[in-house]
């Protein structure tokens, strides 16, 4: 299942004074347990309260944390939230939410999508430690799910390709080297996928069209590929490619369409 969230609410400008868990860097975290972030339209809690329905945390040494909202609209204090040791994947495998150190955790607050999403002016996640340990908070990002799409209801190929910023140059003598990227960039992700979006008898493969509207409309959106399969695969996100292939399945053109793409990490 890929999701597909709109960027972070918590990131950019003032709407957090805890830069080290908005930058996507894994290389910064805080130590503090307790965090106000803004999400509303103006980003210092004065603004119009936004929609959310996700809260992802990259963290260490966290037992548990819960969730306090400004002027919320949909939704109420929620009972702590444990961190789960393992998720389960669409294979029936049991798949540690640990990776590299790191303790990764999505969590769904719109489990009803038949009901208006939440919504808030700000969000305050406070931070248990697990025994023994000292929390270390490396990167949060309050949600909001725009689009979802399915293994079986259209995804045909999911690949990934990881990037390494770095260059390998020869020195004068003409032994190779490698080139660290600036500032020591870790490397990124690339995703390709290809969604077949069949025709429905009577009607247009309205798959492929959410896809390419989503696609024309967000140039900067969060993405999680498999969430349940890697963990630590949710990212800020971008196309990487000036052009979405869109292809028909077959000669026939009223069988529906194929879309190609690639999501890369910003």
């Amino acid at each position: 299942m890929a999701q597909f969230f709109d960027y972070p609410l918590n990131y950019g400008g003032g709407r957090s004074q805890y830069r080290a868990v908005a930058d996507n860097d894994y290389n910064t975290f805080t130590l503090e347990t307790s965090m106000l972030l803004h999400i509303d339209t103006a980003g210092d809690g004065s603004g119009t309260a936004r929609e959310f329905t996700d809260i992802f945390i990259k963290c260490a040494g966290v037992s548990s944390y819960t969730a306090a909202f400004t002027n919320p609209e949909n939704i109420t204090s929620p009972a702590a939230r444990t961190l789960p040791a393992t998720v389960t994947n669409d294979s029936g495998d049991e798949v540690s939410t640990t990776v590299d150190g790191y303790q990764h955790d999505l969590h769904n607050l719109w489990t009803d999508e038949s009901t208006a999403k939440p919504k808030a002016k700000s969000i305050t996640l406070t931070f248990t430690a697990a025994a023994r340990e000292t929390p270390r908070i490396y990167e949060i990002m309050i949600l909001d799910r725009l689009l979802v799409l399915n293994s079986d209801g259209g995804l045909s190929r999911i690949e990934y390709d990881s990037l390494d910023l770095g260059t390998v140059e020869p020195d004068l003598r003409k032994r190779l080297s490698y080139v660290p990227p600036i500032g020591g960039e870790r490397d990124k992700w690339l995703a390709n996928l290809t969604l077949l979006s069949p025709r429905t008898r009577g009607a247009r493969d309205t798959i492929a069209d959410t896809l390419i509207s989503f696609i024309r409309r967000y140039k900067n959106f969060v993405f999680a590929a498999e969430y349940k399969r890697y963990p630590e695969r949710v990212f800020p996100a971008l196309w990487p490619n000036p052009e979405t292939q869109i292809r028909y399945l077959s000669r026939w053109k009223g069988g529906g369409r194929r879309v190609l793409f690639s999501v890369r990490e910003s």
